[in-house]
C-alpha cells in the first residue's frame, strides 16, 4: 500500500513538472543534418556519452551518460536503498565534474529525509566509512582521523543539498542559492 502511495505521489510531482514546464521546440528536418553529423562524431569519440560521463564505465555503457534533458527517476520500496543508490550516482558525477573542470553543480532534492542524514550516507560512501559506525559515532581512532581530515579541507563540493521542493517554483528557489 505504501510503494502504491508513494507511486502516486511521484506520478502526481512529474505531472505536476509536465503541467509547469513544458516547452515545445520545432526543427525542420533538413536543417539540422550537420548537427546530427557533428554530435554522432562527438559519440563516437565518447563511446557514446554525448553530455556527461556517469564516472562509471559500465553504467556510461548502459545509459551513455548523463542526458541534458532527461529526467532519471530511481524508484522502489522503503528500504530498498536507492538513496545509497543516489549517492553514489552523485559522488560519481562530482568526481566528473571535477575532473573536466566543469561550472555545473548537482541538485540533490530529498523529500523524505533530512538532509544531515543525506549528507552522513554522502560522507560513509565518499570517505569509504562504515555507515554504522559513522552513525553511532564508534568510527575506529585511524577512521576518526581520515574523516576529521577529510572534512577539514579545503575541498569545496558540486553538491547542493534541499529539502522538501515539491513544485518547479521550489526547485527553481533553490537553484538560485
Amino acid at each position: 500500500e505504501d510503494a502504491k502511495l508513494a507511486l502516486q505521489k511521484l506520478t502526481d510531482i512529474v505531472s505536476e513538472l509536465n503541467a509547469e514546464e513544458t516547452t515545445t521546440f520545432v526543427s525542420r528536418y533538413s536543417e539540422s543534418k550537420s548537427k546530427r553529423l557533428a554530435e554522432y562524431h562527438e559519440r563516437v569519440g565518447k563511446k557514446g556519452v554525448t553530455y556527461l560521463s556517469m564516472g562509471n564505465q559500465i553504467l556510461d555503457d548502459i545509459f551513455l551518460g548523463y542526458d541534458q534533458t532527461n529526467l532519471m527517476t530511481i524508484a522502489g520500496r522503503a528500504g530498498s536503498k536507492k538513496t545509497w543508490l543516489i549517492c553514489y550516482l552523485a559522488l560519481l558525477c562530482e568526481k566528473v565534474l571535477l575532473q573536466q573542470d566543469h561550472a555545473a553543480d548537482i541538485l540533490f532534492i530529498t523529500n523524505e529525509m533530512a538532509i544531515s542524514q543525506i549528507e552522513l550516507r554522502y560522507d560513509a560512501i565518499k570517505y569509504s566509512l562504515p555507515y554504522e559506525l559513522l552513525l553511532k559515532g564508534k568510527l575506529s581512532r585511524e577512521q576518526t582521523r581520515k574523516y576529521s581530515a577529510a572534512l577539514r579541507s579545503p575541498y569545496k563540493s558540486k553538491i547542493v543539498f534541499a529539502e522538501n521542493c515539491w513544485t518547479i517554483d521550489e526547485v527553481a528557489a533553490k537553484i538560485s542559492i
